[in-house]
């Protein structure tokens, strides 16, 4: 999976708030048809396309969350994977360089007697 890149998460982070307004709007507007005009024939259309706009708004807010915590996810896992090969890398060249002082010294010792 790509990772967004931090200028991309800065502009959906940037955009979040207008889509709440957008999905507040239709929720607003649906609300003000049904108090002046109550359920009618003639207002059930605009209701529901007031309805469904907010709804669709509210599933594609839900999807972008997603999908940034997703990439954060990702990143933070990739980071991780970093982090264990360098810290497995030092750990290996600590235990080598251990056994090499160990042999020496054990070498030391034995040719001193």
């Amino acid at each position: 999976m790509a990772n967004l890149s931090e200028e991309n998460l800065r502009r959906i982070t940037h955009l979040l708030p207008r889509l709440f307004e957008v999905i507040n709007l239709a929720t607003a507007t649906e609300f003000n048809l049904f108090t002046q005009y109550g359920e009618t024939e003639e207002t059930l259309p605009e209701l529901g396309a007031a309805e469904g706009a907010a709804e669709r708004q509210q599933a594609e807010t839900e999807r972008q969350q997603a999908e940034t915590e997703r990439q954060r996810v990702a990143q933070l896992e990739s980071l991780l994977a970093q982090y264990r090969d360098r810290f497995g890398n030092l750990l290996t060249r600590i235990t080598e360089r251990d056994r090499f002082t160990e042999t020496r010294f054990l070498h030391q010792i034995s040719t001193q007697k």
